[in-house]
């Protein structure tokens, strides 16, 4: 009886105090003419799942979602023409994975990837035309090794930097790295 009579008022409790607020499944806003802006799916409160926005115009402008608040998977983004503006993915609310980026075009602008939010690997970048600019590694975020720079309008090497960590390899070291690339 002593159980049952402590257990009574916390009962009464629960019973009295709000109900849990019922998770949000979805939430749009618009723009002042009407046209919807973004599409948001909630789970109490934290963006989770599903996330679009649109130009004002009506086209897509971004597709992705969320995962308990954070950025994750897949993510889309185009210019208000429809032309692609970029690919890219998250884990944990930061770049993971492959990356690109195009200009308005539609001709690629950058390739490469992350890794738990840094640049890392290959990494190559196009003028507006197409043609290759620049190309080089990544390790950690920061630039590593030797990267090659082109000229747009000959396509010929213009030159090389050689990068230790981020920093510019000068005098004898960068000599040093590029004659062992069997580059001058």
């Amino acid at each position: 009886m002593r159980r049952l009579f402590c257990s009574l008022p916390l009962l009464a409790l629960g019973a009295c105090g709000a109900p849990a607020p019922a998770p949000v499944k979805a939430r749009t806003t618009f723009y002042a003419d009407g046209k919807p802006w973004s599409e948001i799916h909630y789970d109490l409160g934290r963006p989770n799942g599903a996330w679009t926005t649109w130009h004002a115009n009506g086209q897509k402008a971004s597709l992705g979602e969320y995962d308990d608040g954070a950025l994750a998977g897949h993510w889309q983004r185009w210019y208000a023409d429809g032309q692609r503006a970029s690919d890219a993915n998250y884990r944990a609310g930061m770049l993971d994975g492959r990356y690109d980026e195009f200009w308005p075009s539609g001709k690629p602008h950058s390739h490469g990837s992350y890794r738990e939010g840094k640049a890392e690997g290959l990494w190559t970048e196009w003028d507006r035309q197409g043609r290759k600019l620049l190309e080089g590694r990544y390790q950690g975020g920061e630039r590593e090794g030797i990267w090659t720079g082109w000229d747009p309008d000959s396509g010929e090497v213009r030159g090389y930097a050689v990068y230790a960590k981020g920093q510019i390899v000068t005098g004898e070291a960068r000599k040093a790295a590029l004659d062992a690339a069997g580059l001058k």
